[in-house]
C-alpha cells in the first residue's frame, strides 16, 4: 500500500468485502517460548547485540508491563531485574514466518505484509469472517504453538486498527456501520501510518482523539501538514483507506527512521541499525522483492544532516549482507552526536534468477 487516491477511487478497485489481519503476538519470543516452555508467563525480551551493545527487537507482554520495549538499548534494559533476555535467532524467526504463511495462504487470498503479518482477503459477511479468523487461531496454535491477534473490517486500514484492539490473543471486528461511531474516541496515533512526529503537531493543535480533528479549521490542519497528509488524515477519520494496493507495482524504494531517545555517537547506533535493516529486510522478502543499493541518513544534534549510499553489483534482501553495508556507510558519518537515524533499499526489483546472480 502505497499510492496516495482518493477513497471513492479505493474501493471501486476492490474485488474482496472484507479483511482480515492476522498478526503474531510478540513474535520472536513467542517462538523463544515454543522452543522453551519454561519460559511461559515470564517476562521476556528478545535482543541482538553489535560488539558490545545491543538493542531490544521485541517483547511479551509481561516484560512490557515492567518498562521494556522494542528500540531500547540492552544496557537500559538489563537494568530492569526480572527480566529473561535471550539473543535473537534470525534464521529460526525466518523459517518459522514462512511457515506460517505458508500455510494460510490455505485460507483466501494473502497478502503478506511483514514477517509477522498479513492480509486475508475474503468474499462473504462478517459472520463468516469471524468464524475463519477462529480457525486460524486454532489452526495456528495447534499447528505452530503460537499465539495471534486477528482484525477483521471493511478495508486494510480498519482491519489493521481493529487488530490493534485484539490484542493480545483475541479477536476484533469494527462494521462499516460502527465505524463512525467507533472512531470518535480513537487516539489519532492509533491511525495507520500516524508517526511521532505528526503525533506532536497534531497534539500541539489540540487535536488528540480522531473526534478532534473535526473540530479544526481544515487549513490550518494543512498548513501545519501539507495537504497531501491533510487529506490522508481525513480519510482515515471517515474510516477510508487513502491506499491503492497494487501487488505488481513495484515501489522505488522503502525506508524506517529512528528518533533516539537520546543523541548518540555513530559507534553507539549499531544495534538500532541493525533492527532497521532487519526491519526492512524481511519486508522485501514478503515482498519477492531485492535491492542493490543502501542508503543511511543521519539528523545530528545541531540538526545538519547527512546521507551516505552506497550501490552493491548484484541484487539481495539477505539482512546479513544489507547489514554489513549498512555498517560501511555508519563509519562515513560525520563525528558528531546522532538524534535521528534511518535506513533505505533503493533500486528494487522482483526476486528471479537473474537478480541473484553473483548473490
Amino acid at each position: 500500500m502505497n499510492e496516495f487516491v482518493s477513497g471513492a477511487d479505493y474501493n471501486v478497485k476492490e474485488n474482496y468485502n472484507l479483511f482480515l489481519l492476522v498478526d503474531m503476538d510478540y513474535f520472536y519470543v513467542a517462538c523463544e517460548i515454543r522452543r522453551n516452555k519454561s519460559l511461559e508467563g515470564k517476562p521476556v525480551a528478545v535482543f541482538h547485540a553489535v560488539g558490545e551493545r545491543g538493542a531490544i527487537l521485541t517483547s511479551n507482554y509481561e516484560a512490557r508491563k515492567m518498562g521494556i520495549k522494542s528500540g531500547m538499548s540492552l544496557s537500559k534494559a538489563r537494568s530492569v531485574p526480572g527480566v529473561i533476555f535471550i539473543n535473537a535467532d534470525m534464521d529460526y524467526y525466518l523459517k518459522t514466518s514462512n511457515e506460517i504463511f505458508s500455510f494460510l495462504k490455505g485460507f483466501g487470498e494473502l497478502e503478506q505484509v511483514s514477517v509477522d503479518e498479513g492480509f486475508i482477503l475474503i468474499k462473504g459477511n462478517y459472520e463468516k469472517a469471524y468464524e475463519l479468523a477462529e480457525s486460524i487461531k486454532q489452526n495456528i496454535k495447534e499447528k505452530f504453538d503460537l499465539p495471534c491477534s486477528i482484525g477483521i473490517s471493511y478495508n486494510r486500514v480498519m482491519a489493521k486498527l481493529a487488530c490493534e484492539f485484539a490484542k493480545p490473543n483475541g479477536i476484533f471486528v469494527i462494521r462499516r456501520s460502527e465505524a463512525q461511531e467507533f472512531l470518535k474516541d480513537v487516539e489519532v496515533s492509533k491511525l495507520y501510518g500516524v508517526g511521532e512526529k505528526t503525533t506532536k503537531i497534531l497534539n500541539s493543535l489540540g487535536v488528540y482523539k480522531v473526534k478532534d480533528l473535526f473540530s479544526i479549521d481544515p487549513s490550518l490542519l494543512r498548513s501545519k501538514l501539507g495537504d497531501k497528509a491533510s487529506s490522508y488524515l481525513f480519510l482515515l477519520a471517515k474510516g477510508e483507506d487513502p491506499y491503492k494496493y497494487n501487488k505488481e507495482e513495484i515501489p522505488k524504494s522503502i525506508s524506517t527512521i529512528n528518533t533516539l531517545e537520546k543523541d548518540l555517537d555513530k559507534e553507539e547506533i549499531l544495534e538500532i541499525v541493525f533492527s532497521m535493516v532487519y526491519e526492512l529486510s524481511s519486508e522485501l522478502q514478503t515482498n519477492n522483492l531485492v535491492s542493490k543499493t543502501v542508503t543511511v541518513r543521519a539528523v545530528y544534534e545541531d540538526f545538519d544532516n547527512q546521507s551516505v549510499s552506497l550501490s552493491l553489483n548484484f541484487y539481495t534482501n539477505d539482512y546479513k549482507k544489507l547489514f554489513e553495508v549498512a555498517k560501511q556507510l555508519v563509519n562515513k558519518l560525520d563525528n558528531k552526536k546522532i538524534r535521528r537515524i534511518g535506513v533505505g533499499f533503493s533500486n528494487l526489483k522482483k526476486l528471479t534468477e537473474e537478480s541473484l546472480k553473483n548473490y
